[in-house]
C-alpha cells in the first residue's frame, strides 16, 4: 500500500467511535444554534437577520394561518364527535338539538378553512407581487388622466378605492352563500335579496362617509407634523383616534345603526315595567326601552346597551322576545347591566385606546425606516420597480402613509395574536363577573335555563376544544358558565 500502514481493527474501531461522537454533536448543536443564533441576530440588528421587512411579514402570515389552521381543526374534530355524553346532555335537552348544533358548527368550519385559505393566497400574491407599489401608482396615473392635482391625500383616496374593490367584490360570493345556503340550511337566515343588495350599498356609503375624513386626517396630521418629529405625530394620531372613536361611539347608534334595522319602544306590560325597576334598582339611568328588528335578518337573539351620561338605551332583539320567558329575559338582561355596573365598558374603551397607542408608536418607528418602505417598492431607491418619473416626486408621493400604514399591519400579526389571547382571557373573566352580578340580583336560576335556550336557539358549539376556546373565545364555554353559576348560587344561599 505504498509504504502506508495499514490501521488495526482497534484503531478502525477508535476512529468510528470519534467520528459518531462528532457527529453526535453536531445532531445535537445545530438545531439549537438554527433557533438561537437567527434571534440573537435579530435581538442585536435587524438588518444581520438576512431577511428583508417583506420577508418577514411573508413569514408571519405563513405561519400565522397555519397556527389558526391547526386551531380550527381541532374544533373541526370536537364537531364530528356525535357522542350524546352525559355533560351534553345537561345543556341541550334533546339529542335532535345537538346533533343541530354539530352539524351547523361543521358546516361553518369547512365555510371557514375554505374563506380562510382563500383571503390567504390573496393576501399573499398582493405581498409577493407588490399590489401595494403598484395601486399607488395607477392612482396616481388615474389622477392624472382626471387632471386631479398631486396630492398624497386625494392618491390616498384613489389608492385606498383600487385597492379594496377587488376584494368587496370577491367577498359577495362568500357573503351570498353564507347567508342564503349555509345560514338559511339551518334557519336561520331571514334576509332577502333586497335586504342584502340594499346593505350592500347602504356599508359602501357608511365606509365611504367615514373613511374620507380619517384618511384625509391622518395624512394631514402626519404632513402637517413632519417626518423627521415621529413623537409628535404618534401623538397626534392617537389623539385624533380617540376623538374619532368616541365620535363614533356617539353617532353609531343614533345616525348608522337606524339605516340598517328599525328600533320601536318596547310595548307597555309587565316585562317593560320590571325591566324598568331593575335599571332604577341598580342605578343605571335609563331613558328608553327599545326592540331591534334583528329577526329581518337572521334568527340569532341578543341584546345590549350604548350611550353617554344619563342618556342610556336598553335594546333587546325582537328574536330574544320570541325564544326567552320574561324572567329569563330579565336575567340575560341583568347580566348586561353587570358589564355596566362593573366598569367593563370603560375598560375595554381603556384598552383599546392604549393598544392603539402602543401601534402607532410601533408605526413611528417603521415609517421613519427607509428600509420598510424600499422593501415594498416605495421610498426614492424602491427594489425591483421601476417606473418611468418616479424619482420626480416628492417625498410624500414616493413614501406615502396609508400604504405603508397597511404594509406594517402585516408585521403585527404575532402581536396581534397575542393580544387576542390575552385580551379574551380577560373577557372571558368579566363574563364571569357579568353572570355573578345577575346571580346576586337573583336571576341565577333564570340564567342558567336562558342561557341554554339561547345557546338551543342559535345552534351554538356544545363540545369545545380547549385550545381553540382559549383563543377563539370571548365568552367562556357553556359548561363553565353553568358550573358557575351553579356554585355561585350555592355560595350565596349558604351565606
Amino acid at each position: 500500500m505504498d509504504g502506508e500502514s495499514i490501521p488495526s481493527p482497534g484503531e478502525v474501531v477508535k476512529e468510528g467511535i470519534y467520528r459518531a461522537e462528532l457527529e453526535y454533536v453536531k445532531f445535537t448543536q445545530e438545531p439549537i444554534d438554527l433557533l438561537t443564533n437567527p434571534i440573537t441576530r435579530l435581538i442585536h440588528n435587524f438588518s444581520e437577520f438576512e431577511l428583508t421587512y417583506k420577508e418577514v411579514i411573508i413569514v408571519f402570515t405563513v405561519a400565522i394561518f397555519l397556527f389558526n389552521f391547526y386551531i380550527n381543526q381541532r374544533q373541526y374534530r370536537k364537531y364530528q364527535d356525535y357522542t350524546f355524553t352525559t355533560s351534553v346532555q345537561q345543556l341541550v335537552e334533546t339529542e335532535k338539538e345537538f346533533r343541530k348544533s354539530q352539524d351547523y358548527g361543521q358546516a361553518k368550519s369547512r365555510y371557514g378553512f375554505f374563506k380562510d385559505f382563500f383571503w390567504f393566497i390573496y393576501g399573499a400574491a398582493m405581498l409577493v407581487f407588490d399590489a401595494h407599489r403598484w395601486v399607488w401608482v395607477a392612482s396616481g396615473v388615474v389622477l392624472d388622466h382626471f387632471g386631479v392635482p398631486k396630492s398624497e391625500i386625494y392618491q390616498s383616496f384613489a389608492y385606498v378605492f383600487i385597492y379594496s374593490f377587488p376584494g368587496m367584490i370577491l367577498g359577495i360570493p362568500f357573503s351570498l352563500y353564507y347567508n342564503f345556503s349555509l345560514e338559511e340550511s339551518f334557519g336561520f337566515n331571514k334576509m332577502t335579496i333586497k335586504t342584502f343588495i340594499g346593505d350592500f350599498f347602504k356599508n359602501l356609503l357608511v365606509e365611504t362617509a367615514l373613511g374620507v375624513p380619517v384618511i384625509a386626517g391622518s395624512v394631514a396630521i402626519i404632513r402637517w407634523i413632519g417626518t423627521e418629529n415621529m413623537p409628535l405625530i404618534c401623538g397626534g394620531l392617537w389623539s385624533f383616534i380617540v376623538v374619532v372613536h368616541t365620535s363614533m361611539l356617539i353617532i353609531y347608534p343614533f345616525v348608522i345603526q337606524p339605516i340598517f334595522n328599525k328600533f320601536t319602544p318596547l310595548k307597555e306590560g309587565t316585562l317593560r315595567t320590571r325591566i324598568e325597576a331593575l335599571a332604577k334598582k341598580i342605578g343605571f339611568p335609563l331613558y328608553r326601552l327599545l326592540v331591534q328588528d334583528a329577526s329581518r335578518r337572521s334568527g340569532h337573539s341578543n341584546a345590549y346597551m350604548y350611550g353617554f351620561g344619563k342618556s342610556k338605551r336598553i335594546v333587546l332583539f325582537d328574536t330574544l322576545l320570541e325564544q326567552l320567558s320574561e324572567d329569563e329575559c330579565l336575567a340575560v338582561l341583568a347580566h348586561e347591566l353587570g358589564h355596566w355596573k362593573l366598569k367593563h365598558i370603560l375598560i375595554i374603551i381603556g384598552f383599546t385606546h392604549t393598544y392603539s397607542l402602543v401601534m402607532l408608536s410601533l408605526f413611528g418607528l417603521v415609517f421613519s425606516s427607509p428600509e420598510f418602505a424600499e422593501a415594498f417598492g416605495f421610498g426614492p431607491s424602491p427594489a425591483g420597480i421601476h417606473v418611468p418619473g418616479w424619482n420626480g416626486l416628492s417625498e410624500a408621493l414616493q413614501s406615502p402613509a396609508i400604504p405603508i400604514f397597511l404594509l406594517f399591519n402585516g408585521l403585527l400579526g404575532p402581536v396581534d395574536t397575542f393580544i387576542s389571547f390575552a385580551w379574551n382571557a380577560a373577557s372571558r373573566r368579566m363574563e364571569f363577573a357579568a353572570d355573578n352580578f345577575s346571580i346576586k340580583l337573583g336571576y341565577g336560576e333564570h340564567l342558567i335555563t336562558g342561557l341554554k335556550s339561547m345557546h338551543a336557539e342559535n345552534a351554538a358549539a356544545l363540545k369545545v376544544d380547549k385550545l381553540y376556546a382559549t383563543m377563539h373565545y370571548s365568552h367562556p364555554p357553556l359548561v363553565q358558565r353553568l358550573e358557575n353559576i351553579t356554585a355561585k348560587a350555592k355560595e350565596i344561599k349558604q351565606d
